[in-house]
C-alpha cells in the first residue's frame, strides 16, 4: 500500500475546521443515517495529554459558543457530530463489553457503511494491540509524522455497532473480513504485526476510499 495513504489519514483525523458545516447526531439512527440537527457554533479543541491520561476519553472537547444549554447536551447526551468532513464520537455514549469509553469526543471515520472511531485501549484485547513504545513501526517519512504527530501512536479503533450503538474492538480477524473484496490489501495485512491503530489505520482508510459508503 502506498505511503500516502497513511499521510492522508493522519490529514483527515488532525483536521480541525473552522467554519464549516456543523451536524448534531442524538443517537445511533440519526449516525447510522447520516441526519441530524444542523448548527453554527460548535467550537473543536484539542485536550491536553495530562487531560487525557487522569480523566480518560477521546482527545478533542466540543462545545457551543455562548450557549452553555448546548454545551452540556453535547457533553453527556449527543452520539455524535460532524463537522465538515470530520466525524467525531462522543466516548460517554460509548461502551466496549463493559468498560466505559470516558469523555469527550474520539475522532471516528465513516468506511463502507460502517463507523469507526480511534481512542485509547480498553479492556485486555485491545490493550495487548498496542504497540511498545521502543519498537518502530514505520520507517521514513511516514513513520516520523506519526511519532511526531502523537495521533494514532498507543490508539486502536472500535467498530460502531450501527443497529446497538455499542462497540466492538477492531482486531486483524475483523479487518480481514473488511478487506475480503481485495486480496491483495489482505496479504499485505498480514504481513503486518500488531493491531494498533498505526497499524490498521490505512487499511480503514483504503476502505473509506474504495468502499460504497
Amino acid at each position: 500500500m502506498k505511503r500516502h495513504i497513511v499521510t492522508v489519514l493522519l490529514a483527515v483525523l488532525m483536521a480541525l475546521p473552522g467554519l464549516a458545516q456543523q451536524v448534531m447526531f442524538a443517537g445511533i439512527d440519526e449516525l447510522r443515517t447520516g441526519r441530524g440537527d444542523t448548527v453554527s457554533t460548535l467550537r473543536v479543541s484539542r485536550r491536553s495529554v495530562t487531560k487525557v491520561n487522569m480523566m480518560n476519553g477521546g482527545e478533542y472537547s466540543i462545545e457551543a459558543e455562548d450557549n452553555g444549554g448546548l454545551t452540556r447536551y453535547l457533553r453527556k447526551r449527543c452520539m455524535a457530530v460532524q463537522i465538515d468532513t470530520m466525524l467525531y464520537v462522543n466516548c460517554r455514549r460509548m461502551r466496549y463489553r463493559r468498560y466505559s469509553m470516558g469523555r469527550c469526543y474520539a475522532p471516528a471515520m465513516r468506511a463502507g457503511g460502517r463507523v469507526f472511531y480511534c481512542t485509547w485501549p480498553v479492556g485486555q484485547e485491545a490493550g495487548s494491540a498496542v504497540t511498545p513504545p521502543d519498537k518502530v513501526r514505520l520507517s521514513g517519512q511516514v513513520g516520523h509524522a506519526i511519532a511526531v504527530s502523537g495521533l494514532l501512536k498507543g490508539r486502536v479503533f472500535y467498530e460502531i455497532d450501527m443497529e446497538t450503538g455499542r462497540s466492538t474492538f477492531l482486531g486483524r480477524e475483523r479487518m480481514r473480513q473488511l478487506l475480503a473484496p481485495w486480496p491483495e490489501q489482505q496479504a499485505e495485512l498480514d504481513r503486518e504485526e500488531g493491531e494498533s491503530a498505526e497499524v490498521l489505520g490505512k487499511y480503514l482508510y483504503f476502505l473509506k476510499v474504495n468502499s460504497p459508503q
